[in-house]
């Protein structure tokens, strides 16, 4: 599971800990040549009716809908051919409000 994901030293908030763009592409580089990469829906379908999934799955989640996911993720997953599943909050989106745990980020960030 993906949380942040971009481009650190450039970002807004360089002390909010995430995952190197480059780090996460060599992940990627690893994950493709070990592992398979299968779709929600093969996890899905496996659970509902049986089907199988290989030994060597992998299914790359990304939690809290992050702009980083938009501008450096889904490009990179696009390029690849491959899918990631979204997680994005549905009640913080649809209220506007900040997650509790972003609020806490960004305010140790200001503090630093």
């Amino acid at each position: 599971m993906y949380h942040y994901v971009r481009e650190i030293k450039e970002s807004l908030y360089p002390g909010i800990k995430g995952l190197e763009f480059e780090k996460f592409k060599t992940q990627l580089d690893h994950l493709q040549s070990k592992y398979q990469i299968i779709q929600a829906e093969d996890v899905i379908s496996s659970c509902l009716n049986g089907s199988s999934i290989p030994e060597n799955s992998c299914l790359l989640t990304f939690d809290d809908g992050y702009k980083d996911h938009i501008k450096f993720v889904l490009p990179e997953l696009k390029s690849r051919k491959i899918q990631g599943t979204f997680f994005p909050p549905a009640k913080a989106i649809l209220d506007r409000e900040l997650l509790g745990v972003n609020a806490i980020h960004f305010i140790l960030e200001r503090c630093r």
